[in-house]
């Protein structure tokens, strides 16, 4: 789900996702659920059109970095994102 996502990007981003918290006004002390909710707010509040695919793009190349996937899950994951890429593609075709 999107907090779980959430989660693993503000893990790997938490310099930014705790300025981002500073800059609203919030003093930043030990990191508490209460804070990293308030910091998916404002994630979700800055990138109100696309903070749902930043995720997902953050959750996909995250996945090109693990190892011990077999060859059919990394085929899968290839397919997958080679999807998505014709899907972007093609709403961008349809745009111009």
């Amino acid at each position: 789900n999107d907090w779980n996502r959430y989660s693993k990007y503000f893990t790997h981003y938490m310099a930014w996702e705790l300025e981002r918290l500073q800059m609203s006004g919030v003093s930043t002390g030990s990191i508490n659920i209460t804070m990293r909710k308030k910091c998916y707010e404002l994630f979700k509040k800055e990138y109100h059109d696309t903070w749902q695919e930043i995720l997902v793009k953050f959750e996909e190349s995250t996945q090109y970095t693990e190892t011990g996937k077999t060859v059919s899950q990394w085929q899968q994951l290839f397919n997958k994102s080679a999807k998505r890429f014709t899907q972007l593609a093609s709403f961008h075709m349809t745009v111009l």
